[in-house]
């Protein structure tokens, strides 16, 4: 009679063992299968998000963008600085109307522009939204107005501390050397192209079996 407990108990013992382990199994290709579509979900919120961005920035940035300029326009301020900025450093000299009380709107308005881009960096860089689509969307232009802005940014990071416009500045950072090498790319691709149709079809064709 004990024996038939026993081994009915050690059976009992081992489909319990073999439950557990399908259990497991379930349990772990549900989250296997969880995480995937938790994944996908993610990356179709980042597009989404990174597409708000470009929208906001196409709209929103680009028409206070506008108005900034209209302003500098009828105060014959220029405040466009050279492509390419390596370290965004206040210059007093060049940057010296910004202390000018008559020139308050337009820096209000550079301000209201670069509070803008400052959000719509802080996105990218957060993993919030999708840093390639930004690039291939807006990217030139958006490192084009951080440099027409640069007289303010500059001023504001003048606290090492706590510089103003962090993201902007790091944003800057990884999306213009990006758009040098495409520049470069495009200047090599259209000198071969040149080179290539200077040879004729006839020197192209040398070597080949006609």
């Amino acid at each position: 009679m004990w024996g038939k407990i026993q081994n009915a108990v050690q059976f009992g013992y081992h489909v319990s063992g073999i439950l557990i382990f399908i259990s497991i199994l379930i349990a772990y290709f549900q989250l296997k299968s969880s995480t995937q579509a938790s994944r996908s979900e993610r990356e179709y919120n980042k597009k989404k998000i990174s597409i708000e961005m470009c929208d906001r920035y196409l709209t929103s940035g680009v028409s206070k963008s506008n108005e900034l300029y209209n302003l500098c326009k009828e105060k014959n301020i220029s405040i466009r600085l050279e492509k390419n900025v390596t370290d965004f450093v206040y210059d007093d000299n060049r940057s010296s109307w910004l202390q000018d009380p008559n020139n308050w709107s337009i820096v209000v308005q550079s301000m209201l522009l670069c509070n803008e881009l400052e959000l719509i960096a802080s996105s990218f860089l957060n993993d919030v939204a999708n840093i390639d689509i930004g690039f291939d969307v807006i990217g030139k232009s958006y490192c084009a107005t951080v440099e027409n802005n640069f007289d303010l940014i500059s001023l504001v990071r003048r606290n090492k501390v706590h510089p103003g416009y962090e993201n902007t500045v790091r944003l800057y950072g990884k999306w213009n050397p990006k758009l040098q090498m495409r520049e470069i790319d495009a200047v090599i691709d259209t000198a071969v192209e040149k080179k290539l149709s200077m040879l004729g079809p006839s020197r192209l064709n040398v070597g080949r079996n006609v």
